[in-house]
């Protein structure tokens, strides 16, 4: 009760007065007091469920906006000459590419038609993987190279490493172009033909010889490598030069021979690799290639307006969601607030009654420790009770919201919005079936 009902203080008064009617005079004071506090805390609570129910009451009255369907066939407008748009931009923009293909078309047939080749041609796309095969046979011949270099530098490896670079580098670039170039035995015309055999005869003196320099170079560069009086380099180069058009076999040390012999084998690795890279016929791979790089032209095109076109109706299908959202969210704000309007409303009685039985349990607890200066029978005191708990209920109620009319109102926009989502389902079907349609178009305006 938490001192609103104090038994200890009214017994002290009760003990003083010894006519009975006084005393329940007294209780009966006592008993309305309370029930006048709780009446008034009641009022307070009726007053705002009141003010919240005209609030809602309020909102209802403003009604609900019909559904548009105009709003869907703007949006499918909009949607349809975007799309028309790109698509009438597609015959300009195409030109330069798909004149570009049909002219490699063209050289391609040619091609095949004047060097009698049925087959199309083989070529590699990316050259990435055959030229870093490429260098990591000439950094390995570095690798090797520079280990017998530095035997015989006076800089030891750093400088060993640096002259293996060197003479690595011309080697395998000679085999790599010779290789490329030896294709030309493949070619119909005989003059031409010959002229890759005449190729591969000159890369075999070049590579033999080449290497047989080099390693009299080194067998050179070590014999001379602890005279204090050497030149060093421009020494060696003359005493290498010197042994080698005397005799071109007789290089001098183990190391110079394995020098050579890798240096060979490197030189025909490359010159096999080169040889095997792409078609064999020559000048065919280019042909092949330039047709394929306006392939991709003409496909990485398409496939960007595709992209355009689906993200112009993919557009267009978040912008029916968002209509239907825009259409949904007063109808459900609607039906909400009627039904917090009648939950409210229901509350009255219950909040009533929650106060009254409340007063009833404290009256109960503060007669009871009244001992018996007052009631002789335990029940004496219910009359009392009950004539101060009818006290407790609201002195000014709100009266029933009348809904009927926001209900119908309600049902009816229901109904609607029912007929609105099945316009936007058809929408978006007819939205997917025009996008596929022009998928197509664009599909065949950049056809390879």
């Amino acid at each position: 009760m938490s001192g609103i009902l104090n038994s200890k203080r009214l017994l002290k008064t009760l003990a003083s007065t010894p006519d009975e009617e006084n005393r329940r005079a007294r209780v009966m004071s006592e008993l309305t007091r309370h029930a006048h506090e709780i009446k008034d805390e009641l009022n307070q609570s009726v007053s705002q469920k009141a003010r919240s129910m005209e609030i809602k009451k309020e909102f209802l009255e403003q009604g609900l906006p019909e559904p548009n369907s105009e709003e869907i066939a703007d949006l499918i407008i909009e949607v349809d000459q975007k799309a028309e748009q790109l698509i009438d931009q597609q015959e300009d923009r195409s030109e330069p590419s798909r004149s570009e293909y049909d002219s490699a078309k063209l050289a391609l047939d040619n091609f095949k038609s004047i060097h009698d080749r049925p087959e199309d041609p083989v070529v590699d796309d990316s050259n990435i993987y055959h030229y870093a095969i490429i260098a990591a046979i000439l950094l390995g011949e570095t690798a090797i190279n520079a280990v017998y270099f530095g035997q015989a530098n006076e800089r030891g490896l750093i400088g060993g490493t640096l002259e293996a670079l060197a003479f690595a580098f011309l080697n395998v670039a000679v085999a790599t172009l010779c290789g490329s170039a030896f294709k030309m035995k493949n070619h119909i015309r005989e003059t031409i033909a010959i002229w890759g055999w005449v190729i591969l005869a000159a890369f075999l003196m070049f590579t033999l010889f080449y290497n047989l320099g080099v390693g009299h170079y080194r067998s050179a560069l070590a014999s001379i490598l602890n005279d204090p009086n050497s030149f060093g380099l421009v020494e060696a180069t003359q005493e290498g030069w010197k042994n080698f058009t005397s005799s071109p076999f007789g290089v001098g040390d183990t190391s110079s021979i394995t020098l050579v012999i890798m240096g060979y084998l490197i030189a025909v690795v490359s010159f096999i690799k080169a040889l095997r890279y792409e078609d064999q016929y020559p000048g065919y791979a280019e042909v092949g290639r330039r047709l394929n790089l306006a392939k991709e032209q003409l496909r990485s095109k398409r496939d960007s307006n595709l992209k355009n076109l689906d993200d112009i109706y993919r557009h267009g299908k978040m912008g029916l969601t968002t209509l239907q959202m825009e259409v949904n969210k007063p109808i459900e704000e609607f039906r909400m607030t009627l039904l917090e309007l009648a939950t409210t409303y229901g509350q009255l009685d219950p909040l009533t009654q929650e106060r009254q039985e409340g007063f009833i349990r404290d009256a109960r607890e503060f007669t009871n420790k009244l001992d018996n200066l007052i009631f002789t029978q335990p029940n004496d005191g219910w009359p009392l009770m009950e004539v101060a708990a009818r006290e407790i209920k609201p002195t000014n109620p709100p009266e029933k919201p009348d809904t009927e009319a926001a209900e119908k109102l309600l049902q009816e926009r229901d109904e609607q919005k029912a007929e609105y989502d099945q316009k936007v389902s058809e929408a978006r079907t007819n939205l997917e079936n025009d996008k596929t349609a022009r998928r197509r178009k664009i599909g065949d305006i950049w056809q390879i």
